[in-house]
């Protein structure tokens, strides 16, 4: 079945059976194939400048990403950064135009180039940095494939202070 969904770039699964019945007994089966299902986008590889300055354009995010689905996306979603004082009071975010996540294919590895433009008057001091991709038309988040832990209440996902 795994072989199958692999070779097919399924994106969704469905079965013919009874649903209660086939979960208990293959449970592990089950959310292995979810999980390889369509596309599952990790960040791999995160760089950043050591210091961002506001009023700048020299300020940057590359990210490696890696899709550990057996498919692409079809639809495009947004890539936003967002800055949070650290107990999690939103400062500043923006949208990263440059990232494509339809360019992001199974077993492979995309690196993206981002400008950070931090306004002139961001205050400076230390923050957390996260990000998070958002499907545009319901405004809501792409889980990416880390730990919970990491994401905060909207799905952006913590990558540093």
């Amino acid at each position: 079945m795994e072989k199958a969904m692999e070779e097919m770039h399924a994106t969704y699964l469905g079965f013919h059976w009874y649903p209660r019945e086939w979960l208990s007994e293959n449970s592990d089966l089950a959310r292995k194939l979810a999980n390889r299902c369509g596309y599952w986008y990790f960040p791999k590889y995160v760089w950043t400048n050591d210091t961002l300055k506001s009023g700048k354009n020299n300020n940057f995010l590359k990210i490696v990403w890696e899709n550990h689905g057996v498919a692409p996306a079809y639809h495009k979603y947004n890539l936003w950064i967002k800055y949070t004082t650290p107990d999690g009071k939103p400062v500043y975010e923006q949208r990263l135009s440059e990232s494509d996540n339809l360019s992001w294919k199974p077993g492979r590895l995309t690196k993206e180039n981002y400008i950070i433009q931090l306004p002139l008057n961001f205050t400076p001091g230390e923050y957390l940095m996260k990000i998070g991709l958002i499907y545009p038309e319901e405004k809501r988040a792409i889980d990416l494939g880390l730990s919970d832990q990491l994401k905060d209440g909207d799905g952006f996902l913590s990558l540093e202070k």
